[in-house]
């Protein structure tokens, strides 16, 4: 009889280990007797000869590869990790459940070859929101970057993804030449989405997308435009026009951002969808109407902001609903970036159940920071400069030469009630109206920004043409360069987002640094590893999360909306 209580490592290790098949057919047999197995899984010293040993030898590998076939596995390496002093919890469930615990197993190095063999108890864990959330936090940065945890996460966080477009476009077809709900007169027409705006609601599982409805009077040449929202389902695959705002007024012209429902913002906690919109092409103000999220039914219509700016130069920049305030908010540009007006160049608003909070300048480079000059400005806008609480915004030169002054950097964060502006200098000869257009750009959702050009006059070089790319960080009061890259135009950077953990990576394809994967710290700096390597958990400019973890839209063009669901099991 096998001495199976033996309480010696050594013994154990060598009994396992025997001749390349021997140890494993006397393993199989043990696992296979009730009687033997039961104190076998339980025994420490066993377990922790079967999982230490089996990178070291193919015939302790054959060991381990008969205990991960077998339904009692996870008891068995939870024997292991109580062993290893890793873990006080009897089982899995509860180790699930203790994130300071689990995280500190991910920490340590010497379990990456187990869980990249067989990683059951990762993919639980990033199933469990407690733990996902934990490590997506930059203080938890180096747990995300193990090349065997990055490894490991590829082959796990391989997002489903699917074309909203298609599906939309079938749902249009049953809309297009009927009547609309709210005339008799007017027929759906057409519509201009405005995709790249659009907001993912993980709690309800839905993608809220803005637009301009444009309906038919008849069969006349008299067409009207208005704000709308549709609502994609991503659990029933169906769409819905959710809202339709200002029918009572008839407007033949969407000029000047009017009618078009740029900006919306959604608290899922009380079912409420904002949307800020121009009531005509002519207006000076912004107006936002609050519907429930759900239903589309109004709640609040008509809240207006003050009269301000050239409505020409009227354009939505950036909208976000913040958490922390319980406030949506809206900013739009009301003025050029180089005004030396009282009320600045982008202007902002939060609005709460109560109505109008706040509304004040957002940026104002003349009055902040230092004079812009016509003929010096550059502004940034769209989805892929924002993330959920603030943007990259446009650049400029200090003064009126791209070789002698230095560009300028501006970015807007959610604060409070109100909106603060940073401003961040680029070295003299690196020209704004360069800057301003990345080829790539990555934002994350904890404001990590990366930005790469693959041809620009760098100043960091006295001006030569480089491909480069920089790491910044929007942060409350701050735009905070952290690294920057360049080299010949022969070698650009590609820029990649590791979503699933707020982190950003440059792909350089050139050994041995095929890849630099760069996470910010927790305690305002960054961690930056290198590898000779890329990863699958990678993603090539997808859109940031906007309030979303799981589902990610890819925006790149007007009929290509590809969703991602990266966790399609995320429980609480």
């Amino acid at each position: 009889m096998i001495p199976l209580l033996q309480s010696d490592y050594y013994k154990y290790s060598q009994m396992f280990r025997g001749n390349f098949l021997k140890g494993a057919t006397l393993f199989r047999s043990l696992l296979g007797n009730p009687e033997t197995a039961e104190p076998l899984i339980n025994s420490g010293p066993a377990m922790a000869s079967v999982f230490t040993d089996f990178s070291k030898s193919e015939a302790n590998r054959q060991c381990f590869n008969v205990l991960a076939e077998k339904p009692f596995y996870e008891e068995a390496m939870m024997t292991y990790l109580k062993d290893m002093a890793a873990t006080s919890h009897e089982t899995s469930a509860e180790l699930l459940t203790d994130t300071g615990n689990m995280i500190e197993i991910f920490r340590d190095p010497q379990f990456d070859p187990v869980f990249q063999e067989k990683p059951d108890l990762i993919k639980k864990a990033l199933l469990k929101r407690n733990i996902y959330e934990a490590l997506s936090d930059d203080d938890n940065c180096d747990v995300a970057l193990s090349i065997d945890k990055l490894r490991t996460y590829s082959s796990l966080l391989n997002g489903v993804s699917t074309n909203i477009y298609t599906s939309f476009s079938a749902y249009w077809s049953t809309l297009n030449g009927t009547d609309t709900p709210f005339s008799a007169t007017e027929k759906f027409n057409s519509n201009t989405m405005q995709y790249d705006w659009s907001v993912l609601c993980e709690e309800t599982a839905e993608v809220f997308m803005p637009a301009t409805l444009r309906t038919r009077v008849g069969t006349s040449s008299t067409y009207y435009y208005y704000p709308c929202v549709y609502k994609y389902s991503i659990l029933s695959k169906t769409w819905t026009l959710l809202a339709v705002c200002s029918t009572e007024s008839k407007q033949t012209s969407n000029d000047y951002y009017g009618r078009q429902a740029y900006g919306i913002a959604y608290d899922p906690d009380k079912d409420m969808l904002y949307i800020f919109y121009k009531a005509t092409a002519s207006t000076t103000s912004i107006t936002c109407d609050i519907v429930k999220g759900s239903t589309g039914e109004p709640l609040q219509i008509g809240i207006q902001t003050a009269s301000i700016g050239t409505s020409s130069l009227h354009r939505p920049f950036f909208c976000c609903f913040d958490r922390e305030s319980g406030l949506a908010k809206y900013v739009w540009r009301i003025d050029n970036m180089y005004t030396t007006a009282a009320n600045g160049w982008l202007y902002g608003c939060s609005v709460g159940q109560i109505g109008l909070v706040w509304e004040g300048k957002a940026a104002h480079p003349y009055s902040e920071y230092a004079r812009a000059y016509s003929g010096y400005t550059s502004e940034m806008i769209g989805g892929k400069f924002s993330f959920t609480k603030g943007a990259v915004v446009g650049v400029y030169q200090k003064g009126e030469s791209t070789t002698t002054y230095p560009a300028v950097m501006v970015s807007i964060h959610s604060s409070g009630d109100s909106f603060t502006s940073s401003y961040l200098e680029f070295t003299a000869k690196t020209p704004h109206s360069t800057l301003n257009s990345p080829d790539q750009a990555v934002v994350m959702e904890n404001g990590m920004v990366l930005l790469s050009w693959s041809s620009i006059d760098w100043g960091d070089d006295a001006g030569s043409t480089r491909a480069a790319a920089v790491i910044l960080e929007i942060a409350e009061g701050a735009l905070k360069r952290h690294a920057s890259l360049f080299r010949t135009t022969s070698y650009a950077y590609t820029a990649y987002s590791f979503l699933s953990f707020n982190k950003v990576a440059i792909v350089n394809n050139q050994y041995p640094t095929v890849c630099s994967v760069f996470g910010l710290d927790g305690l305002g700096g960054i961690i930056k590893q290198d590898y000779n390597e890329t990863f699958a958990a990678f993603y090539s400019q997808l859109a940031p999360a906007r309030g979303s973890r799981r589902y990610k839209l890819h925006t790149p063009g007007s009929s290509t909306w590809t969703l991602y669901d990266f966790e399609t099991e995320v429980t609480a």
